[in-house]
């Protein structure tokens, strides 16, 4: 389903805001050691984000372009500290384009969790984002490979995965990685943008 009725959107608010309201207590500790920061900070993106997907923070201005090496390290951020698979953001141009954001980062966030589940305790998760023509992000996991993997949720589906790419100009195809394991490949039509453009 994609949309929150407004009485769960509201009662979602008040916990969404009790939780940033208790992290932003923890930050404010001056003993808080570094690491410890930015992991809060970490929480409280995520908390933003859940609530731009609920309506929450509509007051926002869209980014004119948008850093996929930037957004792809937000989703990757809380995996790699402490997830179930190693999570790899490997060094990329800093390509800038004019994509909707929120469903990026909702296409992302779905791909980078399957690919960490396909691959399991032991295995990694490659994140790298090409400059091309076409420019495109790869998620490469070292899993059983497409449809193998261990049963259970799917996250938002093929279906909506498809949708979601084609909102930011791109098509979302999947196929067999070097050595075992999925590439799950965004791949935008969109012309790319000069850093800082």
């Amino acid at each position: 389903m994609e949309t929150v009725s407004a009485a769960l959107a509201h009662d979602i608010g008040h916990e969404l805001a009790t939780i940033a309201f208790l992290v932003s207590a923890v930050r404010a500790d001056p003993a808080l050691r570094a690491d410890n920061h930015r992991r809060l900070c970490l929480i409280e993106r995520e908390v933003e984000r859940l609530q731009e997907l609920v309506g929450l923070r509509t007051e926002e201005i869209p980014e004119p372009e948008v850093s996929l090496t930037r957004l792809l390290a937000e989703v990757a951020g809380p995996l790699a500290l402490r997830g179930p698979a190693a999570v790899v953001t490997s060094p990329s141009p800093d390509v800038r384009l004019p994509v909707d954001a929120r469903s990026l980062w909702r296409l992302l966030s779905n791909l980078v969790h399957n690919a960490v589940r396909a691959a399991g305790p032991a295995g990694t998760v490659r994140l790298l984002v090409r400059q091309g023509p076409p420019p495109c992000i790869e998620i490469h996991d070292d899993g059983p490979g497409f449809g193998a993997g261990p049963a259970g949720h799917r996250g938002i589906g093929l279906a909506t995965a498809g949708r979601l790419a084609a909102r930011c100009g791109a098509t979302l195809t999947f196929g067999a990685a070097d050595g075992g394991g999925t590439v799950a490949q965004i791949s935008f039509r969109t012309e790319v943008l000069a850093p800082g453009a």
